[in-house]
């Protein structure tokens, strides 16, 4: 049976599913220290009537990291947060810490998603199952189960039709 680019796609996804896991847990270690930030540049009182009243609140959850070499990089939160600016200036420790984790993240990101690519591509590549069994076995378990049962189709009807 052939490959087609949906099968080769599924199945790379498959394979670097515990990669993207990974991915998610460095994306989550930048979240603290992006709210963290946000928290020291708000006064304790109104921290204390948002939790209190947040309708009452401008929120966002997208905020965009600007000096200490930061060039407007954007970074999400999964909760909304107040806020004054959308912009956040971190001083000069904790650019150095949050540069760190995003090259991490990034770069883990950009691997992960290039191998999923490569892999995609190599299962396209090999075009049948047998060439995957072959040459590629890791990714042949994953592979959706070929279904060889043959259509039982009543042709004498059909056939005394054509005489």
């Amino acid at each position: 049976m052939r490959i087609t680019k949906q099968i080769a796609v599924s199945v790379s996804e498959a394979l670097t599913a515990e990669k993207f896991k990974e991915v998610a847990l460095k994306e989550a270690l930048i979240e603290p220290l992006v709210v963290k930030l946000l928290l020291r540049t708000l006064p304790s009182c109104i921290i204390d009537c948002f939790n209190s009243h947040p309708s009452h609140f401008k929120t966002r959850n997208y905020f965009n990291l600007v000096g200490n070499g930061f060039n407007h990089e954007g970074v999400f939160l999964s909760e909304k947060m107040p806020y004054v600016s959308a912009s956040l200036s971190p001083d000069l420790g904790e650019a150095v810490i949050l540069r760190v984790c995003l090259n991490n993240y990034s770069d883990l990101k950009n691997k992960t998603e290039l191998l999923k690519k490569d892999i995609e591509n190599t299962i396209f590549g090999l075009k049948t199952y047998k060439a995957v069994e072959l040459n590629f076995p890791e990714a042949f378990s994953l592979l959706p189960k070929i279904n060889n049962a043959v259509v039982a189709l009543d042709l004498s009807q059909l056939r005394k039709r054509l005489v």
